[in-house]
């Protein structure tokens, strides 16, 4: 009995340790959606920003990397209320 509630207790810490240090991932990552996202980009964003060169507009590449998915809604869908505070 004893080594029972041993093994419960060591499937419950690996199961929380799991899930803290892998957390969910905050960007949909499938195909469709990825292939969505690079035809939005086409269209709207690459007249000024390149993914590794400076355009009129800094570099998008790695930019889910340095901004949450709230700061980076929030700053596409009003970039100039953004970049006014």
């Amino acid at each position: 009995m004893v080594r029972y509630i041993l093994y419960l207790t060591v499937i419950i810490i690996l199961v929380v340790v799991i899930i803290y240090f892998f957390p969910k991932k905050e960007y949909a990552s499938d195909d469709a959606t990825l292939a969505r996202g690079k035809t939005l980009f086409a269209k709207h964003c690459v007249s000024c920003h390149g993914l590794q060169e400076d355009g009129i507009g800094p570099p998008l590449g790695g930019i889910t990397k340095l901004l949450s998915k709230k700061a980076l809604v929030s700053f596409i869908s009003n970039s100039s209320k953004v970049i006014e505070s």
